[in-house]
């Protein structure tokens, strides 16, 4: 049975392959049919997976591999090295260290920059009656669909990288 729970631990595992490639998963549930239900769900995501990866010929790539690739060739050597790193580990605060290149759409992207607009200049105190100071739109574009785009540039350019859209 792929669907079961270790001993000592209250959360059930899914452990399954597809086409050789071996899922080892925790439900992060202690309910037994919730977690036939959610490795049924996985299942599918991991055929999705598999069979984009065959139409594309690439690997998954996530937005943390991505960003860590990024950074070692390209990044490390900006004179804002700091603040690309910060941006980078906005960027998969907001999205998630797992989140794959391919599934990042225009509406993620939206809702990214309108996050990112709602913030405020770290270190602004208004005064009584001063509306608060929100970060200017250059910073926005530089903090997210700029790294965005030089991301999926250099995905597509340098590592050979073939998106389905």
């Amino acid at each position: 049975m792929s669907v079961y729970k270790p001993k000592g631990s209250p959360y059930f595992k899914a452990d399954f392959q597809i086409d050789g490639r071996r899922f080892l998963i925790s439900l992060k549930t202690s309910n037994k049919k919730e977690a036939l239900l959610l490795e049924r769900d996985l299942k599918l995501k991991a055929l999705e997976e598999i069979k984009q990866q065959k139409a594309t010929g690439n690997d998954p790539l996530t937005l943390d591999v991505a960003c860590g690739r990024y950074w070692t060739e390209v990044g490390q050597h900006h004179s804002g090295a700091a603040t690309t790193w910060r941006d980078m580990e906005r960027l998969i605060g907001f999205f998630g260290k797992d989140r794959l290149l391919t599934s990042i759409r225009d509406g993620d992207v939206a809702s990214l920059v309108a996050w990112r607009r709602a913030q405020t200049v770290k270190g602004h105190k208004p005064a009584k009656g001063e509306p608060v100071k929100l970060i200017a739109p250059a910073t926005v574009n530089r903090s997210t669909t700029a790294l965005l785009k030089a991301l999926f540039t250099r995905a597509r350019k340098t590592w050979r990288f073939v998106f389905p859209f």
